[in-house]
């Protein structure tokens, strides 16, 4: 599982470099790297006020 600073370590990364040197798959793969982290956090946090609501 990816943690946020790492990911966001990443995205500093893209934001450091021109645009013509950056590889649009890396950016599509960390984008839906993100994407899965964000469903993962969402879905614990939904578990956790269903918990906290019985």
């Amino acid at each position: 599982m990816d943690r946020p600073g790492v990911l966001a370590g990443r995205a500093d990364h893209i934001a450091a470099h021109p645009a013509d040197e950056l590889e649009r798959a890396r950016i599509e793969e960390m984008f839906a790297r993100y994407q899965e982290m964000w469903a993962r956090r969402t879905e614990r946090w939904l578990e956790l006020r269903r918990i906290s609501d019985r």
